[in-house]
């Protein structure tokens, strides 16, 4: 296999300088307080984001991170085809599930632990016009080994709550699974899994003046 070490260097170098030097403002995510949905829950291992996530696809900068000891697995589960040693061609969708086609891929070769450090940068550097692009580039993926795909969570409306202006608002939650531990692969997609709907009245009733997406990892 040949690695292209200096290329890929080059090109890692210039997408962590480009995550560094991204506004420090995220794009609205899933917040920790969300609601509940009333049903029975149970404790899950989520998979190890640490030490068993062995690809990352990030379709803004046309590359995938991938330990190369996973490789012909993680091409087998991103259902993608190489042709090329530092390239593959890879299915992409939109957060909301859209397909857009193949795209091609650098490939840039590191362990797991170190593909860790660039999701999480990935991550804290993620803003919202960056989010905009993935509805023309594709969204992000994430590829873990020792995982299989978790139970759905069952999407739920969420009480009515006040806003500022004497408007109010209300969350709604898609359905939606992650990646748990198992003994297989798994694959993630930064998705669209619920929407925050802005009224313009105080009890939820009137018309919809705003709708906020919130995004999260779901399985694939």
């Amino acid at each position: 296999m040949i690695f292209r070490t200096a290329t890929k260097s080059l090109f890692a170098a210039l997408f962590l300088l480009l995550l560094f030097s991204s506004a420090c403002k995220k794009e609205q995510v899933i917040p920790d307080n969300t609601d509940e949905s009333g049903t029975d829950t149970f404790v899950v291992e989520p998979a190890d984001a640490q030490n068993d996530l062995i690809a990352f696809v990030d379709p803004l900068f046309a590359i995938v991170f991938v330990d190369p000891a996973y490789l012909n697995e993680v091409i087998e589960v991103l259902q993608a085809s190489q042709n090329d040693a530092a390239l593959i061609d890879v299915p992409v969708t939109t957060a909301e599930g859209v397909r857009l086609g193949i795209k091609k891929f650098e490939l840039i070769f590191m362990p797991a632990q170190e593909i860790a450090n660039v999701a999480v940068q990935a991550e804290e550097s993620l803003t919202p016009d960056l989010v905009e692009t993935f509805e023309k580039e594709g969204t992000r993926y994430r590829v873990f080994r020792n995982a299989k795909c978790g139970q759905v969570k069952n999407g739920f409306d969420g009480p009515c709550y006040p806003t500022s202006n004497n408007r109010s608002a209300k969350n709604t939650w898609y359905d939606h699974s992650n990646c748990v531990r198992g003994d297989s692969y798994c694959v993630e997609a930064f998705s669209i899994v619920g929407v925050k709907n802005t009224y313009d009245n105080a009890d939820c009733n009137g018309p919809v003046i705003k709708i906020e997406p919130y995004y999260g990892w779901a399985c694939k």
